[in-house]
């Protein structure tokens, strides 16, 4: 039987805060105890939450608990229709929807093991619906020794499964969480610093800009990178910026769950893994992409009829996989490949060559569309403060032609102040 994560001894001050807003532990559980006595009139309800608010995320996880009911966390970003069209299939018996919590007579209930619903970020069109094990997901978490010291940052999007897992990790743990309600690198920064945030888990696009705002000054024990491909340049860099911190990267995703994380400085993971199962979950590669078999992985696609399985309990994964002496990397999703008249690229691959060189801060490489060659890579720069924006230009189309294959280089490329950085903190 799951624990409510609310359950547990009083403790001072905030238990997590939302830009100015403070709640309390007492705050967070009382409102967990409200939503609870209207799930349990239903056995087996669904309590749907259209919120970015962290403290109604957590009290609706610890109400369906209490009251063993199903729990749906849907974007804000979501059209209109679309968020109707949810509401009618799956009627739930609660909406917490940003302060607002609304009730239904007539919600639907299924009295079955408690699914956790969560959407994929929906970039390539309308999001599937990921079915997971509640008590799975929470099981998973690992609590450190003396984790109810720790202040915790939530950088993620807070509806989105790395989200999701943050949030669980600080408040399971008995540690302390905040997030500004405006996420960029300033505020991020002015919220790490004012509150003395000592973990803190994002993306390397997170990471860069948070290096490039001033990150430095920061004292923190834990640095976590996840939800993009991790090159080793920004393992070198946060080092060199936290040397007291321990540095990981983790290996994650909505339909995957938690998979690994890699403590070791190094980029990849260790080939060894693929011949001996991790924390019993199996991993190999089929035609160059990673495969998974894990208890934490989805159960299904509640919104589709394609399920990304191969014989039933091995998870495809869209992510190629590239073996390099005892290490794999993973180079990037296959939704992302640039097709230049026949050749494939990874975006992550020239990226991680223009970060490369000297006097670039950040870079995003994208698809540039051609009626001859289908394709073309394109490429926005953020120089450092010191560069020429016109000899850092000059530099870096010499560098790509002398060292990248014809299909790989860049044939736009623009020296910018900043690159748009989603709500995902992923390129955009």
């Amino acid at each position: 039987m799951i624990q409510p994560i609310l359950d547990r001894k009083n403790q001072d001050g905030a238990l997590i805060a939302y830009g100015e807003r403070r709640y309390t532990l007492n705050e967070l559980r009382q409102h967990s105890q409200d939503l609870a006595r209207i799930l349990g009139k239903k056995t087996g309800s669904t309590c749907l939450v259209h919120s970015d608010k962290p403290a109604e995320i957590i009290a609706a996880v610890d109400a369906c608990i209490r009251s063993a009911a199903h729990l749906m966390i849907a974007h804000t970003s979501l059209p209109h229709d679309v968020f109707t069209q949810l509401v009618e299939t799956y009627r739930p018996a609660i909406i917490v929807d940003s302060g607002a919590v609304t009730s239904f007579a007539d919600g639907s209930a299924e009295a079955s093991e408690q699914n956790l619903f969560l959407m994929t970020s929906g970039t390539t069109g309308q999001p599937k619906i990921v079915t997971h094990r509640l008590g799975q997901l929470i099981g998973s978490i690992k609590v450190p020794l003396h984790a109810n010291t720790h202040n915790w940052m939530l950088t993620y999007q807070p509806t989105g499964f790395a989200g999701l897992q943050v949030m669980l990790a600080a408040i399971v743990g008995g540690a302390r969480l905040f997030a500004p309600q405006v996420r960029t690198p300033s505020q991020f920064l002015a919220t790490a610093r004012d509150n003395a945030v000592t973990h803190v888990s994002g993306t390397p696009t997170f990471w860069r800009s948070l290096l490039i705002s001033g990150a430095q000054e920061l004292d923190l024990q834990q640095v976590t990178l996840g939800g993009e491909a991790v090159d080793q340049l920004i393992l070198d860099r946060l080092r060199a910026a936290f040397p007291k911190a321990r540095i990981s990267h983790t290996y994650a995703s909505t339909e995957a769950g938690m998979v690994f994380a890699v403590h070791d400085g190094k980029q990849g993971f260790p080939r060894e893994w693929l011949d001996h199962a991790v924390d019993s979950i199996e991993l190999k590669i089929v035609d160059d992409y990673l495969h998974i078999r894990s208890a934490r992985m989805m159960r299904k696609y509640a919104n589709s009829d394609h399920q990304p399985f191969e014989n039933i309990d091995w998870l495809a994964t869209r992510d190629r996989c590239e073996i390099k002496g005892d290490r794999v990397h993973i180079i990037g999703r296959e939704d992302s490949v640039i097709n230049v008249a026949g050749s494939k690229v990874y975006p992550a691959e020239v990226e991680a060559f223009l970060l490369q060189q000297v006097g670039v801060a950040e870079a995003r490489v994208f698809c540039v569309k051609n009626p001859i060659s289908g394709s073309l890579v394109g490429a926005e720069v953020v120089g450092e403060a010191s560069t020429s924006r016109e000899e850092l230009k000059s530099r870096l189309i010499l560098a790509c032609r002398e060292e990248l294959p014809g299909f790989k280089v860049p044939r736009i490329l623009k020296i910018v102040d900043q690159i748009n950085i989603g709500h995902s903190m992923k390129k955009g």
